[in-house]
């Protein structure tokens, strides 16, 4: 398993015990409604310059890929945090389809734990 294929299976029942089932949902709602959100700001930011901007979108991912277990986004989000902060947009650029992968792989990772969940 490549470090951005990592996820936390005890994410979820942990956040439950936190907070309850009813909010762990509304998380989760808000995490399959806002990544493809965050995951547009960052490439508006990189196509643009703006790489502040894309340094938000990279914070918000990062919090919320580790809010569900998405430790592997979460580290590669933080890295490219970094680099954006760093004004380093080669960088930056050249690890967006590594980004975009884990968050897909992410997305059926936490999709499927959903469901065992609910099952």
């Amino acid at each position: 398993m490549t470090e951005e294929l990592q996820f936390d299976e005890h994410a979820l029942p942990r956040l439950e015990r936190m907070v309850g089932d009813k909010v762990l949902q509304e998380v989760l709602d808000l995490y399959f409604e806002c990544m493809p959100k965050r995951i547009a700001a960052l490439r508006d930011g990189v196509r643009l310059g703006d790489l502040d901007a894309a340094a938000r979108a990279l914070h918000d991912m990062k919090s919320s890929a580790g809010m569900v277990g998405a430790c592997g986004v979460q580290g590669l989000a933080h890295e490219m945090e970094r680099l954006a902060r760093a004004g380093d947009s080669q960088e930056l650029e050249a690890r967006m389809s590594r980004l975009e992968t884990a968050l897909a792989d992410a997305d059926e990772a936490v999709r499927l734990a959903r469901e065992r969940r609910q099952a």
